[in-house]
């Protein structure tokens, strides 16, 4: 029995190449895919790492933009900012290279993206209302390019770009890029004329983008998408507006050592006490709620004072006057010098008397006087004067006051 051997046809060889050509490529593909969305992820948070240095500029410097005089502060209170934070009209663009000359990005940071050429930052103010509570800066942080596959130049441009060599993108590549922005991010894929994203809706000639290219990777990067509202700087000289009060909960003892000077705190008893000549000093024991001018019989409201530690108040006093006098409310004293012209007698008791006519001037002593009495008090909610005249008025002080 002999032995055979086999090989492979021509035909066989062929096709066995062509399938690992198919696969070889298809590998390719998937793998330069991978590539190419992992660079635009990066692009991404490329554009997010500029996105810090943005928010620490409008942190640092929110006084430039926010157009604020701050030239009666403190020394050291408020850093010299860059002349693009205080810039006019309504917008300004910069570059990384700005922010890294700034000191709000590593001098290692690298100028360009992954994808996209280089990144423009665009600071907006609103018209009119800065300085003022209403004031409103808006940043972005934008690719100069569109997203696409193909090779792309990768040059530092500073406030402005060049236009696109080509108005092409790939829709894959800027879906994964705007997946890696965390909610911050979108896009003017859809309408080259306007970049929308879920924080923000902006026209391309707003943001500074070239016309008639789509496919550019938007970042918002304005402190309303941050927390920094909600804090004041130390040595602060403009306005705070808190929206729902202030709360002091330090109950201190009254009269106690205190430092520094001039600082606010809560007394044990609730009230507002401040720190004066190095002691603390109850700065409302006594709280007037209302004063009143009122005729006799009018109601008077006791006032509603808050807990234990206060309790209400009520003081009246005379505010006008209105009296007869007669009776014991004369007494007049006097020596009398003069004639008395008439006819009298005597009683058996003693007594004289006199009728006629007293030619003469009566004189009073010290001890001469007339009696004005009027006196008011509020029984049962009501005011009571006496005696109660009609013109006379009251005045009645009502409040809380430390409770003792």
């Amino acid at each position: 029995m002999s032995n055979r051997q086999r090989g492979f046809t021509l035909l066989e060889f062929l096709f066995v190449l062509a399938l690992g050509l198919i696969l070889a490529t298809y590998a390719w593909h998937t793998r330069s895919q991978a590539l190419q969305e992992s660079m635009a992820r990066a692009t991404a948070q490329y554009l997010l790492s500029v996105r810090e240095g943005v928010i620490a500029a409008l942190i640092r410097h929110e006084a430039a933009f926010s157009l604020t005089d701050v030239s009666s502060a403190p020394s050291g209170i408020y850093e010299a900012a860059p002349p693009w934070a205080s810039f006019s009209g309504e917008s300004v663009s910069i570059s990384v290279k700005d922010l890294k000359d700034a000191k709000l990005l590593s001098s290692s940071f690298p100028d360009t993206p992954p994808l996209g050429r280089s990144v423009v930052i665009r600071f907006m103010r609103e018209p009119g209302t800065c300085p003022g509570i209403g004031c409103q800066v808006e940043a972005f942080v934008y690719t100069c390019w569109p997203l696409d596959k193909a090779g792309q130049v990768r040059n530092v441009d500073s406030s402005t770009c060049q236009a696109p060599a080509s108005s092409k993108f790939s829709a894959n590549l800027v879906g994964a890029a705007i997946s890696e922005t965390k909610g911050l991010g979108g896009s003017n894929a859809a309408d080259p004329a306007v970049a929308t994203g879920v924080l923000f809706s902006k026209t391309a000639v707003q943001l500074g983008i070239p016309a008639g290219s789509p496919g550019h990777l938007v970042v918002a990067a304005s402190l309303n998408t941050t927390p920094f509202g909600q804090f004041l700087r130390q040595g602060e000289i403009r306005p705070a507006y808190l929206n729902t009060g202030l709360v002091l909960n330090n109950k201190v003892v009254p009269k106690s050592a205190c430092q520094p000077e001039g600082m606010f705190a809560s007394s044990a008893a609730g009230i507002l006490a401040q720190c004066k000549d190095g002691l603390w000093f109850e700065l409302a024991s006594y709280v007037v709620t209302s004063a009143q001018s009122l005729a006799n019989g009018a109601t008077v409201v006791p006032p509603d004072c808050p807990g234990p530690s206060m309790q209400a108040f009520t003081y009246a006093s005379i505010e006008k006057l209105d009296v007869t006098m007669t009776g014991t409310d004369i007494n007049v004293r006097g020596v009398q010098n003069g004639t008395i012209v008439g006819t009298g007698a005597v009683s058996q008791s003693g007594a004289v008397s006199v009728n006629g006519t007293y030619t003469g001037t009566v004189v009073s002593t010290s001890d001469s006087s007339i009696r004005v009495s009027q006196g008011v008090e509020v029984i049962s909610g009501k005011l009571v004067m006496s005696p109660a005249n009609v013109n006379a008025r009251a005045m009645v002080v009502q409040g809380c006051r430390k409770n003792a």
